[in-house]
Parts: C-alpha cells; sequence; structure tokens
C-alpha cells in the first residue's frame, strides 16, 4: 500500500470515527467500524448512513457497516469475474 493510500485510508476512517463520536458512540466502538470504514466508497457510504439516518444503537450500526461491507466484496467479485471473462 503506498503512502498516499495510507493517508487516504486514515482520512476516511477519521471522518467516519469523528461523525459517531458527535453521534455519541463509545470510542472503542467507533475505532472498531471506523477501521473497517476507511476505503473511499465505504467511509463515504457509512458517513451518508450515519448522518441521514442517526442511529441510536450500536446494532444498527454494526448491522449497517455489514452490509456496506458485503456490497463492496460483492462489486470486488464482479469486477474479477469481468476480468476472467474477458
Amino acid at each position: 500500500m503506498s503512502p498516499d493510500t495510507r493517508i487516504e485510508h486514515k482520512r476516511n476512517s477519521k471522518a467516519v470515527f469523528d461523525r459517531m463520536i458527535r453521534l455519541g458512540f463509545q470510542k472503542e466502538f467507533a475505532m472498531i467500524v471506523s477501521n473497517e470504514m476507511c476505503t473511499n466508497y465505504t467511509s463515504k457510504r457509512m458517513c451518508g448512513y450515519l448522518d441521514a439516518a442517526a442511529p441510536r444503537s450500536m446494532e444498527e450500526v454494526a448491522d449497517e457497516m455489514l452490509i456496506i461491507l458485503e456490497e463492496r466484496d460483492r462489486y470486488k467479485e464482479k469486477i474479477e469475474n469481468r476480468h476472467i471473462i474477458w
């Protein structure tokens, strides 16, 4: 991973972390979620969710995190399959 990518991942994670702290979630939980939501796609999706839904429970956030990660994995698989077909 390039230094620029590391910096971008840290910036993305911080955006998720900051929003979660503002919503009143514990630092430990916010750290776990923000570490998983570090790519542009995942962090934008999670930040959008946190801003729009203002979830109140850890379960709501965890469910959304799993949905976002599943979408990311399906997209990666789709791209990989395209390369195999072509």
